[in-house]
């Protein structure tokens, strides 16, 4: 497999340039020397990151997530299609091409037997993902579906909309069980909670609210953010959630009082897509800026930079043992990159 490097050069910036190393008097080896001992000494940088793979979707990817064995990326794009690839080769597998519209979201249940897109079309599906059979197409909505998300136990889709209520429908059946209001500006993105009791939903007027989902009554909010919310994901204890927003920050709240711990400032443009690692303490975020981002939450400090990308970023995500991250971009570019290893002196 090859293997392309990309080194993150953030912590250059603040070392002296190279140039006044030269005028100082320093041969080129010395100065060359003082360079590495910097990439090697800085607690910031994780040395390098490896592009484990390039995949060429076409349209604008919106959204991306690999199936639990990480055999399997899919991504959904403006193109109106769903692709499966082979994560290995990058071998497309197979196609997705019921929606005639822009696909803005994909997600799976925690077994990788189903697949849930949301579409311009005013349509969601959920597809099996073996045979890519379509099993069920929900085709009743009133505004198109900004975002769709399983619950835990994979028998519920939560569907955001920007001009009508949060729903929350029967995947077997389609019926409508549930809504949550949201914000006056709609809503964006959603998490279930890990016993699914509570659904966590953000919207452009960036709050992230809270809901039962017995009642739909809003419990509380999380205030914070000054612009659209894009993306909300649970740490996989559920004590922790992480909000990316148009502000161009990320944060980190405590679920439990609705405190927020961190504010994480790196992106120099809005954010898309938060994720959260399945199995360490790191969330990465995906933006304009055209860079994923690693970050430590305890510390609430910058990991890693992952560059490569000529566009906005839309969607990033993690391999379910955290071993890959995927990205996704506004010029039909999917990445595969091998996951930074955190630091072990900037854990809690």
């Amino acid at each position: 497999m090859k293997r392309r490097l990309f080194l993150n050069c953030d912590y250059f910036a603040a070392a002296l340039p190279f140039s006044e190393i030269l005028r100082a008097g320093a041969t080129f080896r010395a100065a060359s020397m003082y360079l590495m001992l910097i990439l090697v000494l800085s607690p910031q940088t994780t040395c390098a990151q490896e592009l484990l793979r390039k995949i060429r979707h076409g349209g604008a990817v919106e959204s991306v997530i690999f199936t639990p064995n990480g055999n399997t990326l899919v991504s959904g794009a403006l193109d109106s299609r769903i692709l499966l690839w082979d994560t290995p080769s990058g071998r497309l597998k197979r196609s997705l091409d019921r929606h005639t519209d822009d696909v803005w979201s994909v997600a799976m249940n925690s077994d990788g037997s189903k697949l849930v897109s949301s579409s311009v079309d005013q349509t969601v599906r959920i597809w099996e993902v073996l045979s890519g059979k379509e099993l069920l197409n929900i085709d009743d909505l009133k505004e198109p579906a900004t975002n769709v998300t399983f619950s835990n136990h994979g028998t519920t889709v939560a569907i955001c909309s920007v001009g009508v209520p949060l729903q929350i429908r029967d995947v077997a059946t389609g019926q409508l069980i549930q809504t949550c209001h949201g914000g006056p500006k709609g809503t964006y993105c959603s998490a279930f909670s890990a016993n699914d009791d509570m659904l966590f939903v953000a919207g452009g007027d960036g709050l992230i609210r809270a809901y039962a989902v017995a009642s739909g009554k809003e419990l509380f909010r999380l205030a914070g953010h000054t612009d659209l919310v894009a993306s909300v994901a649970l740490s996989p204890d559920g004590a922790r959630l992480v909000s990316g927003s148009f502000d161009g920050t990320v944060r980190i709240w405590n679920t439990a009082d609705q405190t927020m711990l961190h504010t994480l400032n790196g992106h120099t443009d809005k954010v898309h897509s938060v994720v959260w690692s399945p199995v360490g303490n790191e969330v990465a975020s995906a933006g304009y800026d055209e860079t994923v981002r690693i970050w430590n939450t305890g510390r609430g400090r910058s990991l890693s930079v992952l560059r490569g990308h000529q566009n906005d970023v839309y969607t990033v995500t993690y391999s379910a043992d955290g071993s890959m991250i995927a990205s996704g971009c506004a010029d039909g570019d999917v990445f595969l990159w091998t996951a930074p290893a955190g630091n072990p002196d900037q854990l809690p």
